[in-house]
């Protein structure tokens, strides 16, 4: 897609900026140890009516290379930057939004403001707020629906177990659904500051969506590239936590079982073997090591690989869109698990266990997995989790997993919460 008709100016912004305050309630954001990038407006939308699957053709960085640039920041090629919000479905149409305002981070710590706009309208930068918005009374629950109920959800690993022995599969993510009713619309900045200050390890994200937005705490990192130099890191096998000090010997309780072993190994194999043809070089380290969040570890590998240099390398939406869906949220073979995902969840995941991140002009970028979050629509929050199933799954542990998972989001957005929903989650009284 040709952007020459936009014009970008860029300059370095003076003190510090909270990109939380910047994205307030309605702009994008990608925030962790690592990198930061709020944004605000749509200068231009690059349409991918093939989902996924047309994520190379689609040509995102070439396109953002055509827009005229100047860097009084001199901050190059990654002064512009298009946001996905992209499904789990890989074929369904989907899009990547190049801002009109973006507010990124350098390594250095200072910040950069690029300001994108018609070319007969010169781009003109506005400093953004500070801080957080102040904090406001969580709004409380008037009911809740599970989808599908606790005993459906075991129902459903059933017989995804089921399929396994009859060797229709190896693996298959099987997630819940979790509509939450408000009093009144949640305020977003408060809740994505709650996460950041419980998950310190995981990428804080927002995204519009076309019903509302999309947000949350992904401890998961798709693919990042800079340069040549790629990076993976999937999580699979999980075990709850509690900050107890019985938490050390569930984490090796986690690392010693047989079960988790297996399920993360497929994923890795998988991400490598996807990775391979794009890459010229890719291997996983020799042995998963424990990612520990505020209630809940994880197995996590790191994969490492190099891609050529020169306009023919794929930029990092590609490279995401070749990884998506992994097995981590998907299964293996990917076409009969995402086959048994349809026959047993009995919704549609939007955006949940799709892909979130930027691309600029260089083809960096980094992409996470959009997960541990919810859905704002109004007053209405809809949350989902979900769990890798395998032979040796069994159906209440499986459960309390994603009850696991569940609580602790929602406690984080709406504190109190989880507990008046005991019984929409784990089907105990409440």
């Amino acid at each position: 897609m040709d952007l020459s008709h936009l014009v970008a100016r860029s300059i370095t912004l003076e003190g510090d900026i909270d990109p939380l305050a910047l994205a307030g309630e309605e702009g994008w954001l990608i925030m962790s140890t690592t990198h930061a990038v709020a944004a605000m407006g749509v200068a231009a939308t690059i349409d991918l009516p093939n989902g996924l699957a047309g994520a190379t053709d689609a040509a995102v960085a070439a396109s953002l290379a055509s827009i005229a640039h100047h860097d009084g920041a001199d901050i190059g090629a990654a002064g512009l930057r298009a946001f996905g919000a992209l499904p789990f479905n890989p074929n369904e149409p989907c899009a990547v939004v190049v801002p009109a305002l973006l507010v990124q981070r350098r390594l250095d710590g200072t910040w950069v403001a690029t300001s994108i706009a018609e070319e007969d309208t010169w781009p003109s930068v506005v400093a953004p707020s500070e801080s957080v918005a102040a904090a406001t009374a969580s709004p409380t629950v008037r009911s809740a629906i599970a989808r599908p109920t606790p005993n459906g959800y075991e129902e459903a690993v059933a017989a995804a177990t089921k399929a396994m022995e009859n060797g229709e599969v190896s693996k298959v993510v099987l997630g819940r659904r979790l509509t939450v009713q408000l009093d009144r619309p949640l305020p977003l900045v408060p809740a994505l500051s709650r996460l950041r200050a419980r998950e310190p390890l995981c990428t804080i994200y927002a995204v519009p969506t076309s019903s509302g937005r999309f947000f949350g705490a992904s401890p998961e990192l798709i693919v990042d590239k800079h340069g040549t130099a790629v990076r993976s890191h999937p999580l699979a096998g999980s075990v709850a936590i509690d900050g107890t000090d019985a938490d050390e010997l569930a984490a090796r309780a986690l690392e010693a079982s047989e079960k988790n072993q297996r399920e993360h190994q497929l994923v890795v194999e998988d991400i490598v073997w996807r990775l391979s043809p794009l890459c010229q070089s890719v291997a996983a380290a020799p042995q998963p090591s424990l990612m520990v969040l505020a209630s809940i570890a994880h197995l996590g590998t790191t994969i490492d690989g190099t891609v050529e240099r020169g306009p023919n390398a794929p930029d990092a939406l590609a490279l995401a869109a070749a990884i998506a869906p992994t097995p981590a949220v998907g299964g293996v073979p990917i076409d009969r698990a995402l086959e048994l995902i349809d026959e047993l969840e009995h919704f549609d995941r939007g955006v949940w266990a799709g892909i979130i991140g930027t691309v600029d002009a260089a083809g960096d970028g980094t992409f996470v997995l959009g997960i541990r979050g919810a859905h704002a629509t109004g007053s209405t929050l809809t949350l989902h989790a979900g769990c890798g199933i395998v032979a040796a799954s069994d159906p209440a542990e499986e459960l309390a997993e994603t009850t696991v998972k569940l609580r602790a989001v929602l406690d984080v957005i709406v504190p109190g919460a989880a507990e008046h929903l005991r019984g929409a989650l784990s089907g105990q009284s409440a």
